[in-house]
């Protein structure tokens, strides 16, 4: 499996970069190891992380032609989880999205609805396109992480970038400079 490195200027690129990271781990995976659970990861596999991941971008993309994001109408799709090849053919699909993106797209300002309590109505706040996809990007690399977790516990090889935070890959070469 190639990685690309975590070298980008704007977070346009660091999108493109996730969702090839993401297209490259597809393609590196059987079927079986796509959906098979992981009883050491709360019963959890590769292929629920992935679905939540692609489901926290996907509605940012949309968010160029409305002003609300809303994170509580995920679709939850099963079959994301389920079929590998259709997880393959939703990221390219939305690695085309992502790449016909122009960087002033991600200064539109938006309103973002999420739900923080089971108990209390989800509020809706202010925000910018820009700052949904950074916290998109750290989150999917947070689900990517548990990914490569999961991924050595069955005994599947990933480089060992995968899911390792830029600012942490930094450290380290710092680190060891």
């Amino acid at each position: 499996m190639t990685i690309k490195s975590h070298s980008f200027s704007t977070l346009h690129e660091a999108l493109v970069v996730l969702l090839g990271q993401g297209l490259s781990l597809l393609e590196s995976l059987s079927d079986a190891q796509y959906v098979e659970a992981c009883p050491e990861a709360n019963s959890a596999g590769i292929g629920g992380h992935y679905r939540h991941t692609l489901e926290h971008i996907s509605p940012l993309l949309t968010s160029l032609t409305t002003d609300l994001l809303d994170y509580d109408a995920r679709e939850r799709e099963v079959r994301l989880e389920t079929d590998r090849q259709y997880a393959v053919t939703s990221t390219q699909k939305l690695l085309l999205q992502a790449k016909t993106c122009q960087p002033q797209d991600f200064d539109k300002k938006i309103r973002v609805k999420c739900s923080v309590s089971q108990d209390a109505a989800s509020p809706i706040v202010e925000s910018t396109l820009a700052r949904e996809v950074m916290y998109a990007e750290i989150h999917a690399i947070h689900h990517f992480a548990i990914i490569n977790i999961i991924c050595s516990l069955k005994g599947i090889s990933l480089p060992e970038t995968f899911g390792v935070a830029p600012s942490t890959l930094t450290h380290r070469e710092t680190a060891t400079a």
